[in-house]
């Protein structure tokens, strides 16, 4: 199955003709319409008002490559800034991003 250029979803319906601020529409029949243009994403009042993990500052701007024990201060609100990874955080990397977990500080028993 397949849309043509401008039309989106299994319906294939017509892009909008102008998608919201940092949006773009994603055509093709596996498309959803208006979405995030990276490097923004999705925030809690569905605007494309925050960055993708690994982006910082009001641009987005991409996060410095930060050694082990270290992870990107990234967020809209980020600095950018390599930190350092304390006793109780753990850091993950998937899909290129690297994710800050914080766990519980258990004693051992």
């Amino acid at each position: 199955p397949s849309c043509p250029a401008g039309f989106y979803g299994s319906l294939c319906l017509p892009c909008p003709s102008a998608c919201p601020d940092n949006m773009t529409c994603q055509d093709g029949y596996f498309g959803h319409g208006c979405v995030c243009h990276p490097p923004f994403a999705l925030s809690a009042s569905l605007t494309c008002s925050e960055c993708m993990s690994g982006y910082f500052g009001q641009d987005c701007t991409a996060c410095p490559d930060c050694r082990r024990l270290s992870y990107c201060d990234d967020g809209r609100r980020g600095s950018g800034e390599c930190l350092p990874v304390t006793a109780v955080e753990h850091m993950y990397n998937y899909t290129g991003s690297v994710q800050q977990y914080v766990t519980p500080n258990f004693a051992c028993t």
